[in-house]
């Protein structure tokens, strides 16, 4: 094994000093004038506001209520007395279309931006100096170590993937285990009115709440969530919720994983007496890298 006592950090910072468009704000710029209904619908599905400011982070917001607010707007065009079973289905099917959208899609989208960013004229007058002999690990796709530095590819770890490979070989998520997810969600809006078990009306009659966000993760119990609901949108919520729940456990960037699979670069890390960080944020979505 060959030792290297310098290391460099490679975050999207050293790109954006060589004057590359790899903002995120740029790939929104990009996905806009691309794929307009993309943009739209994530602008809808997504719990946050300015979604593409510290986009992977926010790829945790997926909204489980706006997404349930479409299967029940689906659920409610079905006449439940004379229905064709495959009716039923069209309300799932638009959960699983989403979720492609929301990550296949996005991912594929995102890799074709990538490959479209170049290098502008004046480059070389942003050129640092490098160690050519040390190790990079490199949050960047993209080759600019390799092409305007002429580092050995054999010295570039690229932890998310590269874009010398295949569009599917790229990690893009954020950095929230499936696990705990909902777990979190729930607790975080369990005490919040519109997921309350009853409401009041204005002549102080009280109701059950039948909102299908309700029942899909509120609902105190099974024998609660059958009395409030029918054959049809049982089955509706009962499959649409693990397909929702999907979304969270594709679109994760599962570091830990990575560092397992690729242990080799890490124990060359160890050796590392000079590190350099350029260009990296040292954000909480890649903190088991750096504890690693």
């Amino acid at each position: 094994m060959q030792y290297n006592d310098t290391l460099y950090i490679i975050g999207n910072g050293f790109d954006c000093h060589h004057k590359m468009n790899s903002y995120y704000k740029d790939f929104y710029a990009y996905l806009d004038r691309v794929d307009r209904s993309m943009v739209v619908s994530m602008e809808k599905s997504f719990d946050c506001d300015n979604l593409w400011s510290d986009f992977e982070s926010k790829l945790a917001l997926f909204s489980r209520e706006w997404i349930m607010h479409l299967v029940e707007a689906s659920y409610n065009e079905i006449n439940i007395d004379d229905y064709r079973a495959s009716e039923i289905y069209m309300p799932i099917d638009q959960v699983i279309s989403s979720v492609d959208r929301f990550t296949i899609d996005l991912k594929y989208r995102f890799y074709k931006w990538l490959r479209q960013t170049y290098l502008p004229k004046g480059h070389k007058g942003y050129l640092l100096t490098l160690k050519l002999d040390a190790l990079f690990l490199n949050f960047n796709y993209t080759t600019t170590l390799e092409t305007l530095y002429g580092i050995d590819e054999s010295k570039i770890f690229y932890i998310h993937g590269n874009l010398k490979k295949s569009w599917d070989n790229i990690i893009l998520g954020h950095g929230i285990h499936w696990d705990r997810s909902l777990d979190t969600w729930i607790e975080k809006h369990k005490d919040e009115f519109r997921f309350h078990s009853v409401f009041r009306n204005k002549r102080g009659r009280y109701y059950p709440n039948t909102s299908f966000s309700y029942l899909a993760w509120f609902t105190k119990s099974e024998k609660e969530f059958l009395k409030r609901t029918n054959e049809v949108s049982q089955i509706i919520i009962e499959q649409t919720v693990p397909e929702i729940e999907e979304y969270f456990k594709y679109s994760f960037k599962d570091t830990r994983q990575v560092i397992k699979e690729n242990q080799y670069w890490f124990d060359k890390y160890q050796y590392a007496k000079d590190i350099f960080v350029l260009g990296h944020s040292l954000s909480e979505i890649d903190y088991h890298i750096f504890i690693t």
